[in-house]
């Protein structure tokens, strides 16, 4: 992660709304889901060195909530994973949609949560894939362990691989030696780099290995 990703994860003095797990934030209208503080969020203070970048660093891919940014970015810092590609990641498996991340909506295989775990890898990670807090630490945990298995001995990792992995498995993309000709896979890869290529310093040298075919 570079030095402006670092830097997103400590905002300088910034009140943010952080979620009560109980009351998560309602959909409004256009069918949005609504990111201003309410009844049902309690803000805290994130102290932050001045010379940081503000949580509305354009780290994050475009209609990353802001209740989320704060923790997407500390859970990907804590891992070592670049803050745009687990945003764009995240967005992907969710669609940031608060009954996706709440559980009020599953998906055909019974994936839940924001980084829609199979209930059998959520346990592996101890972690409750309804409760955001832990399944985002537990989706940058779980990236950080396939970016371990495809990177090399100098530490490059190539974050196709990594991406393919999440949604299909290590196991398929060891086995084909890439992404997987798998239609789903193909996409979405294809869709989490459409989102996560945009240039930024955020990116460091992993968006250059993004891009390799």
């Amino acid at each position: 992660v570079s030095k402006d990703a670092q830097q997103v994860g400590n905002t300088v003095s910034k009140t943010v709304a952080s979620v009560n797990p109980f009351n998560p934030p309602v959909a409004s209208a256009q069918g949005q889901s609504e990111n201003t503080p309410s009844a049902s969020l309690r803000s805290v203070n994130l102290p932050v060195p001045v010379a940081q970048a503000p949580i509305s660093s354009p780290s994050f891919v475009q209609n990353t909530p802001d209740w989320l940014k704060p923790k997407i970015a500390t859970a990907a810092t804590k891992f070592n994973i670049p803050i745009m590609l687990f945003s764009a990641l995240l967005k992907q498996e969710s669609s940031f949609d608060p009954d996706v991340i709440y559980g009020r909506k599953t998906s055909s295989v019974g994936a839940l949560g924001i980084g829609q775990f199979m209930p059998e890898t959520a346990r592996e990670l101890g972690i409750n894939p309804l409760d955001p807090d832990q399944a985002i630490m537990g989706a940058a945990k779980y990236l950080r362990q396939i970016a371990d298995h495809f990177s090399d001995e100098k530490g490059k990792t190539d974050w196709k691989k990594v991406i393919a992995a999440y949604n299909s498995g290590m196991g398929a993309v060891d086995q084909f030696g890439g992404v997987p000709p798998y239609a789903e896979t193909q996409n979405y890869v294809k869709k989490i780099l459409a989102e996560a290529g945009t240039p930024h310093q955020s990116f460091g040298g992993a968006r250059q290995a993004l891009l390799e075919e």
